[in-house]
């Protein structure tokens, strides 16, 4: 009985081991070159031009040019007889001075500074109203990254940075406020 189960295990071994070697032989399609065809023979299509024909249109006549005078190679070219008179100067126009385009000044950077600053701190105080204990994984992750928004804006305001600041303070603020609702 022992000798019938090894020969039956050794069967399925052998069995097993045709299959894996059948397994692992590589089929090879046969490669077929393909020859590039010509390209297609260009169609030349006759093209007429023909104006409209206007309908109320005035017609100009146009005075003939004169001819070019005849220059022999011995003559110089004639000269203009007199340059034309150039016109007495008038009265200096008063220039307007070119639009000055306004940055930010300290006032304007004032409260912007303020605006900022309102946001961070709201921001803050809301992840602060937050039980970071009871948050959920994804949550913790959001507040942390709130937090670390609230410290980029901090550091970009004091390098005066005011729109990356403000932009960061604002990320900061949404995802406080939607952690709190």
């Amino acid at each position: 009985m022992i000798r019938v189960r090894r020969r039956a295990c050794l069967a399925v071994l052998v069995a097993g081991s045709v299959g894996c070697a059948r397994a692992q032989t590589k089929i090879v399609a046969p490669v077929i070159a393909l020859s590039m065809p010509a390209p297609p023979a260009r169609a030349l299509i006759p093209v007429e031009l023909s104006e409209p024909e206007p309908a109320d249109v005035p017609v100009i006549l146009e005075a003939p040019a004169q001819p070019a005078a005849k220059v022999s190679p011995q003559q110089p070219p004639a000269r203009p007889a007199a340059a034309p008179p150039v016109p007495a100067p008038t009265a200096p126009t008063e220039v307007t001075p070119p639009a000055v385009i306004q940055t930010a000044t300290e006032t304007s950077e004032g409260d912007i500074e303020q605006k900022i600053r309102a946001t961070i701190a709201a921001a803050d105080q809301t992840l602060k109203s937050i039980t970071y204990r009871e948050l959920g994984n994804d949550a913790k992750l959001q507040y942390d990254q709130a937090a670390e928004f609230i410290q980029q804006a901090n550091d970009n305001l004091k390098a005066r940075k005011y729109a990356l600041a403000s932009l960061v303070a604002n990320k900061a603020a949404e995802i406080a406020r939607l952690l709190k609702g």
